[in-house]
C-alpha cells in the first residue's frame, strides 16, 4: 500500500515539475493557487489511506483475539492430551480394559453354553412330554382293556347263568316230561296187571310208527313191592 502510494506521489510530482516549467515557459507572471489540486489529491488519497489503515486495525484485533482463542483451546487440549497420557501410564486401565474384555468373551462363552443347555433342556422337555403322553395312552389302552374283560367277564357270567337257567329249565321240563311219561307207563303196567290177573295174559298192543320210541332204561316204574309179591303169591 505504501509502495503504491510512493510511486503515485512521485509520478504526481514529476508531472507538477512538468507542468510548470511548461508555464513557466508560457506565462512568467506567479500563479499562487498553483498545487491546490496536487494537495486536494493527496489528503484523498490520506484519508482513504487512514481509513484502511483503521479497518486493518480491527480486523488485526480481531485476528489476534481469534488467534488468542486458538491458542487457549490448544493450550487446554495439550493438557488434556497430558492428563490422558499420565492417567493412561499410571493407572491400570489397560490391564483394565483387558479384564473387562476377557469377562466379556467369557460371558460370550457363558451365554453359548446356556443357549445349548437351553436346547437340550427344550430336547428333555419336549421327550418328557411325549414320554408322558406314551404312559396317558398306555393308561388309557389299559383301562379300556380292563373294562372290556370285566365286561366280558360279566358278558360271560352272564352267558353262564343264562346258560345255567336255561338248563335247568330244560332239566325241568325234561323231570316233568319223564314224569309224565312214568305215569302213563306205570298206569298202562297197573291195566297189563289187571288184564293178566283177569284173563291171564297181556293183550298185544300195537303202537303206533309216527308215536316216538323210548328206551326202556329212560324210564322207572314205580311198583308196590307188596302188590307184586301177593300177585306172585296168587299164581
Amino acid at each position: 500500500m505504501l509502495s503504491n502510494f510512493k510511486e503515485k506521489f512521485l509520478n504526481v510530482s514529476k508531472n507538477v515539475k512538468f507542468l510548470q516549467n511548461e508555464k513557466n515557459k508560457a506565462e512568467d507572471p506567479v500563479n499562487f493557487d498553483a498545487g491546490a489540486d496536487i494537495l486536494d489529491h493527496f489528503k484523498n488519497e490520506w484519508e482513504l489511506f487512514h481509513e484502511t489503515n483503521e479497518n486493518n486495525t480491527k480486523k488485526a484485533s480481531k485476528v489476534a483475539e481469534s488467534v488468542k482463542e486458538i491458542h487457549a483451546n490448544l493450550t487446554k487440549e495439550k493438557n488434556n492430551v497430558k492428563v490422558i497420557t499420565e492417567v493412561l501410564t499410571n493407572s491400570n486401565l489397560i490391564s483394565n480394559i483387558n479384564g473387562i474384555d476377557k469377562q466379556i468373551r467369557q460371558l460370550y462363552d457363558l451365554c453359548e453354553n446356556v443357549e445349548k443347555s437351553l436346547i437340550t433342556l427344550e430336547n428333555v422337555i419336549d421327550e418328557i412330554d411325549f414320554q408322558k403322553m406314551k404312559n396317558q395312552h398306555k393308561y388309557h389302552l389299559m383301562k379300556y382293556k380292563e373294562r372290556k374283560t370285566e365286561n366280558l367277564r360279566a358278558l360271560e357270567l352272564k352267558l353262564k347263568d343264562q346258560k345255567a337257567d336255561e338248563l335247568k329249565q330244560l332239566e325241568i321240563e325234561n323231570s316233568k316230561k319223564m314224569e309224565e311219561r312214568q305215569q302213563v307207563f306205570q298206569e298202562a303196567f297197573r291195566n297189563d296187571l289187571e288184564l293178566f290177573k283177569s284173563l291171564g295174559q297181556i293183550p298185544k298192543v300195537e303202537l303206533s310208527r309216527k308215536q316216538p320210541s323210548a328206551l326202556l332204561e329212560e324210564f322207572q316204574v314205580d311198583v308196590d313191592e307188596n302188590e307184586l309179591n301177593q300177585f306172585f303169591e296168587e299164581n
